[in-house]
């Protein structure tokens, strides 16, 4: 169709249609519509001709390059591709209890506001200083990993947290539970979980697999209390919490990581002072200065949302939990709390 179309060229900046509508074998021509609708072919300018020859050199030149970019490209994608199986980690999927009611309070509410916003801030601090660790071993280019292989996704209210399954990951996992248990506790937010071991595919913030299924199921259907347990298949392996020997492999004693409650499951005991490792009981003030602040939070809460039938029994049975621990560190100065009265 193109071959009827009038031809023109540009001689001084003014369109002029060629004698004939014939068209130069030398020259290139690009195909015009005008505001109308009408169609013509126009002849290239000497700096049209000129531009696309140094584009067209330009292309060839860089051909060698791109030759050697569509194989990075296809060996990335295939290393990605091959990447992407299950690895056995142990997997935690933590729920923040309340944290919806909290958004809707916090429309009339400034402390609410702050407490979310502080909230939010440990745990981003919990998953920027995860990748800080991975980022770290990345510069080094050797391959390597950081101990535990930490990984966190964060999505709403939830929080997946991953490592590899040996001692240095389930060191790792327990310090962030740790972490985010007392820092949201502070800002009035309790947690709810599970955490497993199994396959799972967890990096750069994607996260699926067996395994986190399981995690997501002891939460959601298993704790029901504000706790985080352990998958029982775990409880085996991990017990109450490190052990601790002395150079001889003889048992000294284990930190109280994991407690266990009247329906058999064990759940992280994250009131523990000092992460539950033996050697403090000798240290009542460090103990009272860990658990009365605590104490006084709990105190607050059972005030403000004993009307409240759907959180109060939460508190409830978290104030008992405070009591049990502080049961176990005679000598501490803290009391217990009363739960069947308001305190002030």
């Amino acid at each position: 169709m193109s071959e009827n179309l009038p031809v023109y060229k540009i001689i001084d900046g003014v369109r002029v249609r060629k004698d004939g509508d014939l068209r130069d074998p030398t020259r290139r021509y690009s195909h015009v519509v005008d505001a109308n609708g009408n169609q013509s072919i126009c002849e290239f300018t000497d700096a049209e001709e000129q531009e696309t020859n140094e584009r067209e050199a330009a292309w060839k030149a860089d051909a060698p390059q791109r030759e050697l970019d569509e194989k990075r490209l296809q060996f990335e994608g295939e290393t990605y591709r091959d990447a992407l199986r299950y690895e056995t980690r142990f997997v935690a999927f933590v729920d923040i209890l309340g944290w919806t009611s909290a958004i809707k309070s916090s429309h009339t509410d400034h402390d609410r506001t702050r407490q979310l916003g502080i909230a939010l801030t440990a745990i981003r601090k919990q998953t920027q200083q995860i990748e800080g660790m991975r980022n770290l071993m990345a510069t080094h280019g050797d391959g390597h990993q950081w101990p535990g292989d930490p990984q966190a996704t964060h999505f709403s209210d939830c929080l997946v947290i991953s490592t590899r399954a040996d001692r240095h990951g389930r060191e790792q996992l327990i310090s962030t539970l740790s972490s985010l248990c007392v820092n949201l506790l502070h800002q009035g937010f309790l947690l709810r979980g599970g955490v497993t071991k199994g396959d799972v595919y967890h990096q750069d913030g994607m996260v699926f697999g067996p395994a986190f299924l399981t995690a997501y199921e002891l939460e959601s259907r298993v704790a029901i209390y504000p706790r985080i347990i352990l998958d029982p298949n775990l409880t085996r392996e991990w017990g109450q919490g490190v052990v601790i020997v002395d150079k001889n492999n003889v048992l000294l004693d284990q930190a109280k990581t994991w407690r266990l409650s009247d329906d058999g499951f064990r759940f992280f005991d994250f009131l523990q002072p000092f992460g539950g490792f033996p050697g403090f009981q000798d240290s009542p003030h460090l103990i009272q200065s860990t658990l009365e602040p605590l104490r006084l939070i709990l105190v607050k809460a059972l005030d403000t949302y004993r009307e409240n039938l759907s959180v109060w029994p939460k508190y409830v049975w978290l104030a008992n939990y405070f009591n049990n621990v502080c049961a176990e560190h005679l000598g501490h100065g803290v009391a217990l709390i009363n739960i069947d009265r308001k305190e002030g």
